[in-house]
């Protein structure tokens, strides 16, 4: 018997979400067993991001950045690239960090908690102020997404390819399904790391080790 155009289009989802499932699971799985426990942010968002790309998505460059408690540091991002291990970057307290923040793509995820997605060839440059290096850098598709922790929305996550097609429906249903994930494992780095720059003000280096 012929199938009709609905149960055509309803077999092409049920495999889309078994491929999305088959791709996910292992990193998910990844994530909450091994990297939250491991407690090294950089190493955690390096092995998050190329487990994203043998997944198939054609990861070419994301960012993690996550807000601090600190008196001198407002906040902490990774930088990731094929082949090389994240760069981290402080941002301090202080007008210049807040300007660059504000005209940040994080900046309206954090305010609206809805992932952002910029197809950057039809994306003003004046949009945000990393759009004309990312443009000059190759970079076609851009996707921004929040991760608000307990307590703190000023945290997000973002992906960008050079592939002339950009991600596929595919490879964003695969961020979406581990990003719950990925969300709870740097929300609980986050707060390790936290507690031992706490301990490490009031008892010092080698005492904080011990508690």
């Amino acid at each position: 018997m012929e199938k009709t155009e609905d149960q055509l289009v309803k077999t092409d989802v049920s495999l889309l979400s078994r491929h999305v499932l088959e791709q996910a699971v292992p990193i998910r799985d990844w994530l909450l067993n091994e990297a939250g426990p491991n407690g090294d942010p950089g190493a955690a968002f390096d092995g998050f991001c190329e487990r994203l790309l043998d997944s198939g998505i054609p990861l070419d460059r994301a960012s993690l950045s996550v807000e601090i408690l600190h008196s001198e540091n407002s906040g902490i991002g990774w930088y990731w690239q094929p082949g090389d291990a994240s760069e981290a970057r402080i941002f301090p307290h202080g007008p210049a960090s807040a300007e660059m923040y504000e005209n940040s793509p994080l900046f309206e995820v954090n305010a609206t908690g809805e992932w952002l997605k910029l197809w950057l060839p039809d994306t003003p440059d004046e949009r945000f102020g990393i759009v004309p290096d990312l443009k000059r850098d190759g970079y076609v598709h851009y996707i921004c997404a929040p991760m608000p922790f307990t307590g703190t929305n000023a945290n997000s996550v973002a992906f960008a390819t050079r592939n002339a097609a950009g991600f596929s429906p595919t490879d964003i249903a695969i961020l979406h399904s581990v990003m719950p994930a990925m969300r709870l494992t740097a929300e609980v780095i986050a707060l390790n790391n936290r507690i031992s720059t706490v301990l490490k003000t009031y008892v010092g280096e080698e005492p904080q080790k011990h508690i």
